[in-house]
């Protein structure tokens, strides 16, 4: 029985370690700069946005509004 319990303890501590020695995946998301309206201050996302004047617009319609 002790040889049994100590080779269950020892095949556990295997797994243990090579369970811990795995890469962790990387699954968040990378990080959005987020940029304010300058017409209707929502904010989007800095590859959404459209610029005029150096200025950040959410749409077409906000861009027109707010020249």
């Amino acid at each position: 029985m002790l040889k049994f319990l100590l080779l269950l303890a020892i095949i556990g501590g295997i797994f243990w370690i090579l369970r811990s020695k795995k890469p962790k995946e990387n699954n968040s998301q990378q990080v959005e700069n987020l940029l304010e309206c300058a017409h209707c201050k929502t904010y989007i996302s800095s590859r959404e946005a459209l610029f005029s004047n150096g200025r950040a617009y959410c749409s077409q319609s906000c861009l027109q509004r707010g020249i």
